[in-house]
Formats: C-alpha cells, sequence, structure tokens
C-alpha cells in the first residue's frame, strides 16, 4: 500500500490495536477472481474472515485479545467497513462484540455517487467508473463490457484493471475529456432515462445508507473539500440510519479533501475508540 492508505493501518497499530486489514476479494490467493470492488457482501465476508484468522493467530502466538472488535475504514474501506458492521450485527452477533464502528469519506449511498458520474458529460474519476462497471458486469452476470464500453476500451479495459498496475497507470491508460470516449453513448442515454434498470439495480444492491439500523456506536467522518466522494454521502447516511435507538454522529474535518481526511480522521477514531475501550 504505497500511499497514505498505509496510516489507516499503522497509526491504530502503533497506539496499541491488534490490527487486520484485509485483502480483498481478487487479490493475493484469490487474484484469479474478479475483484469485488464496492459490492458489500463479499468485502464484508473478506473482512469476517480476517477477524477470525487474526484470532486463530493471536491464539497461536499466545498474544491475548480483548473480546470486543472496533471496525473503521476510509473511502471504499469506509463502504467496506460499514458493510461489515451491518453483517457483523445481522448474522454474526453471537460470535463478535462489536464495541464501536468509524467510517470516512465513503461512497455510502453508491447509486447517487455513480449516477452523478455517469450523467456527468466529461469524465470524472474513470478509474473508479470504469473498474466499478466492470465489477458489476462480473458479479451480477450483466451485459458483455462492449455494451459499456466503446471501442478500443471495450477490450482493453479488463487488461487496464489486472490489478498489477499502478493507480497512476490506469489513469494514464484511460482517455481524458468527454465521456462518450470511454462509454457507449447509447448505453448513456438509456442510463440517463429509464433504461439499464438490471445495471441500476445491481449498483443499488450496495447501497448502505438506508434500510437498517447500526446497533453499535456509529461515527462517520468526511472532510468538507472532499471532491471526489462529496460531504452530502456522510449526511445523507447520517439521516437515513438515524433513529431513537441508534447512536451515530457526523465529524466534519474542516479544510480537508478526500486524501487529507485520512490521517485525521484516523486519529479521531483512536481517541474515540480509546474512549470507549476505557469505560469498560
Amino acid at each position: 500500500m504505497p500511499d497514505f492508505g498505509i496510516w489507516r493501518g499503522l497509526l491504530p497499530a502503533s497506539a496499541g490495536y491488534v490490527t487486520a486489514m484485509p485483502d480483498y476479494l481478487g487479490f493475493g490467493a484469490s487474484r484469479a477472481q474478479i475483484h469485488t470492488y464496492l459490492v458489500a457482501e463479499p468485502t464484508a465476508t473478506a473482512a469476517v474472515d480476517m477477524f477470525r484468522a487474526t484470532r486463530h493467530l493471536a491464539d497461536a502466538l499466545a498474544l491475548p485479545l480483548r473480546e470486543e472488535i472496533f471496525v473503521s475504514g476510509h473511502s471504499q474501506g469506509g463502504h467496506g467497513a460499514l458493510a461489515t458492521l451491518r453483517n457483523l450485527e445481522a448474522e454474526h452477533a453471537g460470535e463478535f462484540d462489536v464495541a464501536a464502528a468509524s467510517v470516512a469519506s465513503g461512497p455510502y449511498a453508491i447509486s447517487g455517487v455513480f449516477t452523478a458520474l455517469l450523467n456527468s458529460e466529461t469524465l470524472i474519476a474513470p478509474q473508479v467508473t470504469s473498474l466499478y462497471t466492470t465489477v458489476l458486469t462480473g458479479v451480477y452476470g450483466l451485459e458483455p463490457l462492449d455494451h459499456y464500453f466503446t471501442p478500443p476500451y471495450d477490450e482493453l479495459i479488463l487488461g487496464i484493471h489486472d490489478k498489477t498496475n499502478t493507480n497512476a497507470e490506469v489513469i494514464a491508460a484511460l482517455p481524458t475529456g468527454d465521456i462518450e470516449q470511454l462509454y457507449d453513448s447509447e448505453f448513456l442515454e438509456a442510463f440517463r432515462g429509464d433504461g439499464e434498470q438490471a445495471f441500476k439495480q445491481a449498483i443499488a444492491q450496495n447501497d448502505l445508507h438506508t434500510g437498517w439500523n447500526p446497533q453499535a456506536p456509529l461515527r462517520l467522518y468526511h472532510g468538507d473539500l472532499d471532491a471526489t466522494v462529496p460531504l452530502i454521502q456522510s449526511q445523507v447516511t447520517l439521516g437515513g440510519l438515524s433513529n431513537e435507538e441508534t447512536q451515530i454522529d457526523l465529524e466534519v474535518i474542516e479544510g480537508a479533501g478526500h486524501l487529507q481526511a485520512i490521517v485525521p480522521s484516523t486519529l479521531r477514531t483512536i481517541h474515540w475508540f480509546d474512549s470507549i475501550a476505557a469505560e469498560d
């Protein structure tokens, strides 16, 4: 992880937390299959498997662990952490005691983010949109890639996202400017209208901002200058998940963009987790 994301692991570890960072499906030993980027269920199950593996390793090393766990993530990891919290509470409440969860700068209402990106006449974050389109077609068995992408990218896109290229190399391999340089015009027209319902439903299956209520305390962090994943993503999630029984808050990090929110949100998370652990 030769980027800012490494601080998501280093800072909690340096503060005394046993830190587990899952290698999502599609990487490592499973690299032969598609990476399930921003697909909630397999991302969550990968994290749950990592929790179990961490406990087994701790036992083998005779490393004592407290019973409770904390869940945290930023950006895609924020979406993944929220999906993991939902999965733990719905399916593994008897196995894992979640003390709290902290999520930062994530696209929790992914339908809104992706719709806005594809409604733009110019390409915005094509490395993200092209990857997510590719993932959705593979995971949900949708139309072939030439239905979504214009030549030559319909044939090149799998190679561009083969998980060996760096983010910079992926960006360099994709067009800039008009969105129709990358996306098929007929697909865009249908998506912007009443068509492409299967594609839209596939995206909506990964929305996390409504339809459930967290039981563990949850804190959202977001930079007010985030141009990659706008602050409104956390705001609508706060509104969608709140009720009289939930403990959920939003902290806005002033003057922070997407990457600039990583370190302050992580440090605030550690202090918050410390305060919860000290109550036990």
